[in-house]
């Protein structure tokens, strides 16, 4: 028999997810009619007149955004790319980027119009630089769970935003940490605000430059470092979830050492140097490469979802030609050892001991080659040796 709802308002099935899997390892409203919380500074002004947001200037000319792209965006950009490469059916991965990008800019206009109605300005160019960025990004976590979002395992933004009920219920949106940490860096791209993707262990955060600092930035006394998935507070009660609940998650602002123990996984030295963990993403292409990592790894959980044999095998093939050409995401690396002995496991029941035998060749090459990158050494070392006994016996 079903536990019974609770009587306040807000509540709603703990799972209200349909076949939103875990990976391997994973990691809109308009501008009309606006409903925004009021601020204390707005609430200090409530006497004068509210500005004109016809006249806002809500994205900036300047600042110091250190990547060239939108991280949320450009995540679009190469899942579209990366579904029609592989043939994904838009009957079972509908494409609505537009919409998506839209919802995201959304909520960067609406905490554009906070500041600057907190200002008493116009533009947020010249007034962003010295805003208080707990301020911006408490008012950014507070625009996102207004629009439905809540954290859950999902590397696809298809899938994440999806409107069709057997994914999710009406008016929400899921996505991971890699997603969250992309959204929130769309509103710093589109405002001005020096953000960077910082890898962990399975995850992925980012930093915020903190106001007036600019000191060594892989220091937490510089800026500020930032949990996205804390972005919103949840109450539970059994199998019920209250999405109503006003307020930030205690350790949404963290720190590195937090994050070297975030969810349970201490990397060693030697992996945290080899993966590059909890330093920021500079260069260009090698966030690229993390994005493609979480795209593939959605691509091969949603074809697990499906059973579709045939897809799993493109994802591994796509995997398997990042690594050969020498791919810096121990992300991909992992994933393709991995994947690659659950598929040779079901290849070796279908009958094809060849192709099963070469999926395992494949995968014991890529953990020689990674080994330093390696994080389920143990678990992956029994599935070799259990999958070698019984193919070569």
């Amino acid at each position: 028999m079903d536990e019974e709802k609770p009587k306040e308002k807000g509540w709603t099935r703990r799972q209200v997810l349909i076949g939103a899997g875990v990976g391997t390892l994973a990691t809109g409203a308009s501008i009309a009619g606006l409903g925004y919380m009021q601020d204390q500074r707005i609430k200090q002004k409530k006497e004068e007149e509210p500005i004109d947001i016809s006249k806002c200037k809500l994205t900036s000319d300047s600042g110091t955004f250190p990547y060239s792209f939108s991280p949320f965006e450009e995540y679009a950009r190469i899942e579209e790319e990366t579904l029609n490469e592989l043939k994904v059916s838009e009957k079972d991965i509908p494409r609505d980027y537009d919409r998506i990008i839209k919802i995201a800019d959304d909520i960067s206009d609406r905490v554009a119009i906070r500041i600057l109605q907190s200002e008493r300005k116009l533009s947020i160019d010249g007034v962003i630089d010295d805003f208080p960025k707990e301020e911006f990004m408490t008012m950014l976590a507070e625009e996102m769970a207004n629009t439905g979002l809540i954290t859950w395992p999902e590397q696809l933004l298809s899938r994440g935003f999806s409107t069709d009920p057997q994914v999710q219920e009406e008016g929400m949106s899921h996505l991971d940490c890699d997603l969250l940490a992309y959204l929130m860096m769309h509103a710093g791209r589109r405002m001005g605000v020096d953000m960077y993707a910082v890898p962990g262990p399975i995850h992925m955060y980012f930093m915020v430059r903190a106001k007036e600092r600019e000191e060594d930035p892989n220091k937490a006394h510089s800026y500020f470092v930032m949990e996205p998935t804390k972005f919103r507070r949840v109450e539970r009660k059994g199998g019920w979830v209250n999405r109503g609940v006003k307020g930030i998650e205690e350790g949404f602002f963290s720190t590195f050492e937090k994050q070297r123990r975030h969810g349970g996984i201490s990397a060693t030295k030697r992996l945290e140097e080899a993966a590059q963990f909890h330093k920021r993403i500079t260069d260009e292409e090698r966030l690229r490469e993390s994005m493609y990592a979480n795209i593939i790894q959605g691509v091969w959980d949603e074809a697990e979802r499906k059973d579709d044999y045939n897809l799993m095998t493109k994802t591994v093939n796509r995997m398997a030609t990042k690594v050969v050409a020498g791919t810096t995401s121990y992300l991909i690396a992992n994933n393709l050892i991995v994947d690659s002995l659950k598929l040779a496991d079901k290849t070796w029941n279908l009958g094809d001991r060849s192709g099963a035998r070469t999926l395992l060749k494949n995968a014991i090459f890529t953990f020689k080659e990674y080994e330093p990158m390696v994080i389920q050494v143990g678990r992956i070392e029994r599935k070799i040796a259990e999958l070698k006994s019984r193919m070569y016996r």
